[in-house]
């Protein structure tokens, strides 16, 4: 019977392309940090809409 060899250098990560997958793995989680920061801004129309709403509200009236 023949037995394949198991040889844990054959699962060694080069130094190399531990550098490239590193760099690879910190532009990804730049671009989903930066996506994320840019969802929690509001639009210019929304912050805009915002204000006219806010100018347009006036006090209660004070009946004493």
């Amino acid at each position: 019977m023949m037995r394949d060899e198991y040889r844990w250098t054959d699962r060694v990560i080069s130094p190399e392309r531990l550098r490239i997958e590193f760099l690879v793995t910190l532009m990804i989680l730049a671009f989903v940090v930066g996506v994320s920061l840019a969802g929690q801004r509001p639009a210019p129309d929304q912050s805009s809409h915002v204000a006219q709403g806010a100018d347009s509200t006036h006090p209660a009236p004070n009946h004493c």
